[in-house]
């Protein structure tokens, strides 16, 4: 974690790939005397000269827009009485040179926009402009309440708490797993490594890359996947090359794997809890992992329950909408019988981010992955460097809390209690059932509050809560 965050670094001196680079001519002329005369060096040196080659020559494209068009305009007023041949000439040379800068100005406001929805349509900056705009608004924030419960608003204070936050997150609380891991099988089969472990080849890297789209955001190099996309003719022979080697020898080169963390507030932001971290990471880096990624999810619906419906390719989350409506409905209706019902939603705070390495480690060789391909997926998650960009009845309550406890304790992951409730049938209600006080004392504040299904019971109607809601 980078004590020093990136928020007071001018915008000068950060270099990002404008797409609207892409429209002149010189471009690729610049792109590839930079890539000739660094030939040789490491590749991240070629693509930090690319950029600082880039810059030199289009820097000043994406900042006068005005005064171009405007010396476009007044150009043209001077032409349009003329007839002579050459007057004519001119004046359709300077009209389309007008509109190959309008033309630039959407292509710029429209990379600031995001709409990765719009494929073709009129030209509209206005529109991309007022959207980046709305956007900046949405994710500038200037005070944040800290946990000793006043407001940090100098910038001293917000970077300060941020990192101090993020350190916190991403500090390693222990490991232990072996109670854990004495639950899992083997999954993976020996024919399932031999396919993981097969060479890989110059067409996965190309494959990996077009996958991707050409406008997300760049990693602290400033290249975005268009550059690499667009003049893949030029570049794709050092990066497929580098690609391979980094996955063939497990060794990433220094500053590969960092990553720049942008906070987007997912509400009217008060704590750094209501804010969504958002990773930029470098694309070479995105290529390897998506590499990667592309073979894991071939035995992914091998190794995850049947019951996941996430991240496994042919299923899909809204199915579980469906299911739970049914889970719902049934117990809703469910009112008799000796044996009671429940369901839970358990909600995990930020799972991707407290999960434990080593056990993320154990879980796969436990499962039976092959040893080196372990090793790969360990060095993409452990070599990353981060900076931050600021711009029932009560035993078995007890016995579902000590299992959450284990996994808590085993992975690193912790359930966010105000998110997760418990929804009982209304025969359930009827065992054994205690005052409301004494229910808490007995779950340790796991269940505060509970009722029937449906129907209003004890004054409450609806699900109880596993937190410690009053």
């Amino acid at each position: 974690m980078d004590p020093n965050p990136l928020g007071h670094i001018h915008k000068s001196k950060t270099f990002r790939f404008e797409n609207l680079w892409l429209r002149e001519v010189d471009c690729v002329d610049v792109i590839r005397n930079s890539w000739i005369s660094s030939a040789g060096s490491p590749i991240q040196r070629e693509i930090s000269m690319c950029g600082s080659a880039l810059l030199e020559w289009g820097g000043h494209l994406a900042r006068d827009f005005r005064n171009r068009m405007s010396d476009c305009k007044r150009r043209m007023v001077l032409l349009r009485g003329r007839r002579d041949q050459e007057g004519m000439d001119e004046f359709t040379e300077t009209r389309n040179r007008y509109n190959a800068i309008l033309h630039s100005h959407e292509v710029f406001w429209k990379q600031r926009s995001k709409p990765f929805w719009l494929k073709e349509g009129d030209m509209n900056s206005r529109y991309f402009h007022m959207t980046a705009s709305a956007r900046k608004r949405k994710n500038t924030f200037v005070k944040l309440h800290s946990n000793q419960g006043h407001w940090c608003s100098t910038p001293d204070e917000i970077d300060s708490m941020i990192v101090e936050y993020f350190r916190n997150l991403f500090t390693s609380g222990g490991y232990q797993s072996e109670e854990l891991l004495n639950c899992v099988e083997m999954k993976v089969t020996s024919e399932q490594n031999s396919m993981l472990m097969a060479p890989f080849s110059a067409i996965e890297v190309k494959e990996a890359l077009f996958g991707m789209h050409p406008d997300k955001s760049p990693g602290p190099d400033g290249m975005n996947p268009a550059f690499y996309q667009k003049f893949w003719h030029i570049v794709g022979e050092d990066v497929t090359s580098n690609c391979l080697s980094f996955i063939n020898t497990c060794f990433f080169l220094v500053g590969l794997n960092d990553t720049l963390i942008v906070l987007i507030p997912k509400k009217q932001l008060e704590v750094l809890l209501d804010m969504r971290p958002i990773a930029l990471r470098n694309v070479l880096y995105k290529i390897v992992s998506k590499m990667i990624a592309n073979r894991m999810k071939t035995v992914l619906a091998t190794i995850v329950s049947e019951f996941q419906n996430a991240f496994v390719p042919g299923r899909a989350i809204t199915d579980s909408i469906l299911i739970s409506t049914e889970i719902m409905h049934f117990l809703k209706r469910k009112g008799k019988g000796k044996s009671g019902v429940a369901a839970l939603k358990i909600d995990m705070s930020k799972a991707y981010d407290r999960i434990e390495w080593d056990f993320l480690k154990s879980m796969m060789l436990k499962l039976g992955f092959d040893a080196k391909w372990v090793e790969m997926i360990m060095l993409s998650v452990s070599t990353i460097s981060y900076s931050v960009i600021r711009d029932g009845k009560e035993q078995e309550a007890c016995l579902v809390k000590d299992m959450l406890a284990v996994y808590g304790r085993d992975s690193g992951q912790m359930v966010n209690f105000n998110k997760s409730s418990v929804s009982f049938t209304a025969n359930a209600l009827t065992q054994g059932r205690k005052n409301p006080e004494e229910e808490r004392m007995m779950t340790g504040g796991l269940l505060a509050r509970v009722s029937r299904l449906g129907r209003k019971h004890d004054g409450v109607e609806g699900s109880c809560y596993l937190g410690t809601r009053p």
